[in-house]
């Protein structure tokens, strides 16, 4: 039996009579010793003899993860302990609790490849980076070194660049400056082909009207990104079996594979900001109503600069917005030098 005057050090008591009764560390043999040095290592005296009624479940994990954040030689293995721990505490003193008002697990362990993937996924919206170290139970130093190999574009995943840009940056809060959404598959073979059949539509036919065609490169560009992550084993399949027996197009498949080979001898990144191609800065000043400078000739031949409040409307043959003086112009697409986004 259990008492609710029970200490945090009687519970870790309990928990190595337990778990050495119940065997529970029989696939990787760790000693009563072993688990008196992990369990009582890095707690105060004080936070020991806490009765169990004076704290509560979220408290127990924030002193877990304090401790296994302060180990450096054997994280795995406080993992482990920690993780028995809580299912033990959770099994005995907080069985009655509604799972709200249960310890929290601890996350599974995350090689650094993965943490940064996971980062970078977080990175969509605004996080703080003292909350995101506790949530992998690394210390913030390590995020920060994380986010620096983001950022600089020093780590490859799946033959491409991870690459990083911020948008902002103020004390601990970190803001991605595109909202990248890279495609870490695991659907089917089945699957794959559905969605890279649907891309190969949706470039065909944005290329036949014309109409927002930098759609069309947003197809291509994912259908690449997919194709580039498929195993050797699936691209053979695809190519030589899966095209003939489904009547796929063949030629937008070789396509595909070919522009992806050249990518992967480029080694061109996987995030990719919309500022980082020519084509993608009509459709971002469209859709994001950024002001811009456009460089253009008139019918004349004579070079003119003009800055626009905002782009209204863009087709394949012109290009139509705001100016300043809140003017309605439109503008030969074919007689554009540049345009540059405006500086504030």
């Amino acid at each position: 039996m259990y008492s609710k005057d029970d200490t945090f050090r009687k519970t870790i008591k309990n928990f190595i009579k337990y778990a050495l009764e119940k065997e529970v560390f029989k696939d990787e043999p760790i000693s009563e010793k072993e688990m008196n040095e992990i369990l009582f290592k890095g707690f105060e005296d004080e936070i020991l003899d806490l009765k169990i009624k004076y704290t509560n479940a979220k408290q127990i994990r924030e002193d877990i993860i304090d401790v296994i954040i302060k180990e450096k030689n054997s994280k795995e293995k406080f993992r482990l302990v920690y993780s028995e721990y809580i299912k033990f505490m959770n099994k005995i003193y907080f069985y009655n609790q509604h799972v709200s008002k249960r310890i929290k697990p601890i996350p599974p362990y995350y090689s650094a490849l993965e943490r940064r993937i996971l980062i970078a996924k977080k990175m969509h919206s605004n996080f703080n980076l003292h909350k995101i170290a506790r949530e992998f139970f690394v210390s913030d130093r390590m995020i920060q070194e994380d986010l620096a190999i983001l950022k600089k574009g020093d780590m490859t995943f799946l033959n491409r660049k991870l690459k990083v840009q911020y948008e902002s940056r103020y004390r601990e809060n970190v803001k991605m400056k595109s909202k990248a959404h890279p495609l870490f598959l695991v659907e089917n073979l089945t699957q794959i082909i559905a969605m890279l059949n649907g891309l190969s539509y949706v470039s065909k036919e944005f290329s036949e009207s014309g109409k927002d065609s930098e759609y069309k490169e947003y197809a291509e560009e994912t259908a690449i990104s997919i194709w580039m992550q498929l195993s050797d084993d699936a691209k053979s399949t695809i190519l030589n079996e899966r095209v003939d027996e489904l009547n796929l197009d063949k030629e937008w498949y070789n396509r595909i594979s070919e522009t992806a080979e050249l990518e992967i001898q480029n080694s061109k990144p996987i995030f990719k900001i919309e500022e980082d191609f020519s084509e993608d800065i009509y459709l971002d000043v469209l859709k994001n109503r950024k002001p811009c400078t456009i460089e253009y000739k008139d019918d004349y031949g004579k070079q003119i600069k003009k800055d626009f409040d905002r782009i209204e409307q863009i087709d394949r043959y012109t290009i139509e917005g705001i100016n300043l003086s809140k003017e309605n112009c439109k503008i030969n697409r074919n007689k554009i030098i540049s345009i540059e986004y405006k500086k504030k």
